[in-house]
């Protein structure tokens, strides 16, 4: 099982197989965070007003009834790497006590959600 990227595979493409993955396999829902894309001005002033902020993770993992009280914050990473603010996020979060982290592929994922206890 390929632990980085699949060869060309996007962003988009890795949240999806892990999204499927993780719903399977674990007693969790995946929800996105739809942060990034391109914006109109307007559209982007309303999406900061409702929340939106920058280097926010790309997905949410929150524990069903096995999983309960469990969140995980999950960027995802083809091949480019974390901006700054994505960087200094993560950080805040983890040293707040949270389960976050960068991946590249769904066995990643897997095997780190099992390292924390998920399943």
């Amino acid at each position: 099982m390929p632990r980085e990227a699949p060869k060309g595979a996007s962003e988009v493409e890795i949240q999806a197989s892990c999204k499927k993955r993780v719903e399977a396999s674990f007693d969790a829902i995946m929800v996105a965070v739809p942060n990034g894309g391109k914006r109109s001005r307007w559209a982007a002033a309303q999406a900061k007003r409702e929340g939106m902020r920058k280097g926010f993770p790309d997905t949410v993992i929150i524990g069903g009834l096995r999983n309960r009280g469990k969140v995980a914050f999950v960027e995802f990473k083809a091949s480019s790497s974390l901006s700054t603010e994505q960087r200094d996020l993560l950080t805040t979060l983890h040293e707040a006590g949270h389960q976050c982290g960068v991946f590249r592929s769904q066995d990643t994922l897997a095997d780190k959600l099992v390292d924390w206890g998920w399943l």
